[in-house]
């Protein structure tokens, strides 16, 4: 075995452990903290042939797996629909240390299809990734899976790059760096390095690019360009957030240069001994990871596979998890059409106060036939019905949607998503549907 196929064993081996190039860790990208965490997953998970060594590189995730990890309350389907049709679309932009830069699509093709978020990577990032030898940072998988901010998952990269110079006999193990304070904010998605602008500014400048100019005058999209607001907005949270939760914390301080602009930025950064409930939350991480990656789980996950139309045809259903399907058919000894019954049995009731609880009753009783009365009641009940009927007509749930679209609010949640409206309504063909992944935004659950 070569050396090089020896560190993609090794890198294949180790789920626990993320190898990135420094170059790629300093790339200028704009990503949401679910993209980074959903690549950082995927390049642990890359499948490597040594016999093919020039096959696409892949990566296959499951909703199980990304829910342990990163979910944090939110509904993964949904937010996976969307990653499907934006991650593809980020550019990243390298340098290589002597003034030259490259810009490529991080990711070529991305697709969700029973149950499978496959993920194929451009090519051009193979050298960033597998047989590194040099010039690379090994990231802990547990720690960037538990970040909560983007902001804090950027700044961590970026500065545990520099632990390598670490000695723990000079200065309790204190390195120090300073980074332009503008370039910087392309580096952690505070500005938009995708803008068309943007990319034709550093390629025309590709050997003195002017990121104070290029961030003042040139990017558009951009944020906290105030530095108190950077401070108390980004700078600060991401502090606390990596003294609390990762093996490294740091100090900083701005740097006036030119006037009284605070132009650059000098990080403290030391080594750090995470402890308490974080402890706790990063071992509980770090146990998922390793239980997924092992022979057993993949095999059931292959099970779970097999009942995928079950899944496909109610998850979301009622609310119902993908969690919810896999005890219902657990509850059902795996009966595929003994849950089907159930559920469409509950359509029909007319009040169920505890729905998960009715379905597990129901299967368990093998009950037939529903009873549809309110407060015993059956003309109640049709009443009810009825206006349900009328609530849940394709006529009321577009003219719902339409109301939804005129709040002021609106603008922030397409921002959030980073999809434009028609965009979004293409993707989210029925208006019910549009609607529940609002509300998911509102309050707070994506």
């Amino acid at each position: 075995m070569s050396e090089n196929e020896k560190n993609e064993a090794y890198y294949m081996d180790n789920e626990l452990i993320l190898r990135k190039s420094n170059a790629l860790i300093g790339a200028k990208y704009k990503t949401n903290l679910l993209e980074n965490q959903l690549l950082s997953i995927a390049m642990t998970r890359i499948e490597v042939d040594a016999k093919s060594p020039d096959a696409p590189i892949k990566a296959r995730l499951y909703p199980t797996d990304i829910n342990k990890l990163i979910n944090k309350g939110k509904n993964i389907y949904r937010e996976l629909k969307i990653v499907s049709n934006t991650l593809a679309s980020h550019p990243v932009t390298i340098e290589d240390g002597s003034g030259n830069f490259k810009v490529f699509a991080f990711i070529t093709e991305v697709t969700y299809e029973n149950q499978v978020l496959e993920i194929t990577f451009s090519e051009n990032i193979r050298p960033h990734i597998l047989g590194l030898q040099k010039n690379y940072t090994t990231l802990n998988l547990s720690i960037l899976t538990g970040f909560v901010k983007n902001a804090s998952f950027r700044i961590y990269e970026i500065l545990q790059k520099e632990m390598y110079r670490s000695r723990n006999s000079v200065n309790s193990g204190m390195v120090s760096v300073t980074y332009n304070l503008n370039e910087l904010r392309f580096m952690i998605g505070l500005a938009n390095s995708e803008e068309a602008a943007v990319q034709r500014y550093i390629a025309k400048n590709r050997d003195n690019v002017d990121w104070d100019y290029l961030y003042e005058h040139v990017a558009i999209e951009k944020s906290y360009g105030v530095w108190q607001d950077l401070k108390k907005r980004v700078l600060n949270p991401a502090q606390k957030e990596l003294a609390e939760s990762s093996d490294i914390r740091f100090e900083y301080e701005g740097i006036r240069q030119g006037g009284n602009k605070i132009r650059k930025i000098r990080f403290d950064i030391y080594p750090n001994v995470v402890s308490g409930s974080a402890r706790e939350a990063l071992e509980k991480r770090a146990k998922v990871i390793e239980e997924e990656s092992s022979e057993e789980y993949r095999q059931s996950v292959q099970q779970e596979n097999t009942y995928q139309g079950i899944y496909r045809e109610f998850v979301g259903h009622n609310n119902l998890s993908y969690d919810d399907i896999s005890l219902l058919l657990s509850k059902a000894k795996y009966d595929e059409e003994t849950v089907r019954s159930a559920i469409k049995m509950a359509d029909k009731q007319t009040e169920i106060s505890n729905y998960m609880g009715w379905l597990l009753k129901c299967i368990e009783g093998g009950w037939s036939e529903p009873v549809e009365v309110v407060a015993g009641s059956d003309k109640k009940a049709n009443i009810i019905k009825e206006a349900k009927n009328d609530m849940a007509s394709p006529e009321f749930q577009k003219i719902m949607w339409e109301k939804l679209t005129q709040k002021d609010d609106f603008p922030d949640f397409l921002e959030y998503i980073k999809l434009s409206r028609n965009a979004f309504e293409s993707i989210y063909e029925d208006p019910k549907e549009r609607a529940e992944v609002y509300a998911d935004w509102k309050t707070g659950r994506i």
